[in-house]
């Protein structure tokens, strides 16, 4: 009876926990200049797709848990590996900033375009793997009758997709030569 208790407690703190998560990851990383900045706020938009599976408490929320921290990990693993070989190699140029990534396609073009479909798996494009960890996540949102927050789930997903497409337009769509200055702003 006290586990009942405990259950009914812990999915009322999951569940908008999870949301809030995601919300507050894709706000930080929207204004973020450096690169393992973003990736770390990105972090916490992904730990809040995995609170919200795991908030299910449910065979297929554990399942849809697994698959998406298993494509995280992977995803995130050669996302830092190819950022980490730039560092290393003298012979790249080294990457830190977000607008550091336009002379990335110079540098090495064959890693670029395994990061941005690296970049791409993160943000949940099909057929890439993360959209099947995301795809999951939902699936089983909405055979546990969670219709508003699989919508809404949903709608955050897509609007987290924008950071990462930006990073993918650093690599291949700016000229390194041009600087770029960003327009900050503090958050209160």
């Amino acid at each position: 009876m006290f586990f009942f208790k405990l259950y009914t407690l812990f999915i009322q703190f999951l569940f908008p926990l999870g949301i809030f998560s995601i919300i507050v990851g894709i706000l930080l990383s929207l204004y973020a200049t450096k690169i393992k900045r973003l990736l770390a706020y990105s972090a916490i938009t992904h730990m809040g797709y995995i609170i919200t599976a795991l908030s299910l408490c449910s065979i297929g929320g554990l399942d849809s848990f697994l698959i998406y921290v298993i494509t995280y990990v992977l995803s995130s693993i050669g996302i830092f590996a190819i950022l980490l070989s730039f560092r290393r190699n003298p012979s790249f140029h080294k990457v830190r900033n977000i607008t550091d990534l336009s002379s990335m396609l110079k540098s090495n073009s064959l890693l670029s375009f395994i990061f941005s479909l690296l970049l791409l798996s993160s943000a949940g494009i099909p057929p890439l793997a993360g959209f099947f960890g995301k795809f999951f996540v939902f699936q089983s949102l909405m055979e546990s009758d969670a219709y508003l927050l699989a919508g809404s789930v949903i709608l955050l997903s897509v609007v987290s997709s924008i950071y990462y497409i930006r990073l993918i337009r650093f690599i291949f769509f700016n000229n390194p030569d041009i600087n770029v200055v960003y327009l900050t702003t503090k958050l209160s």
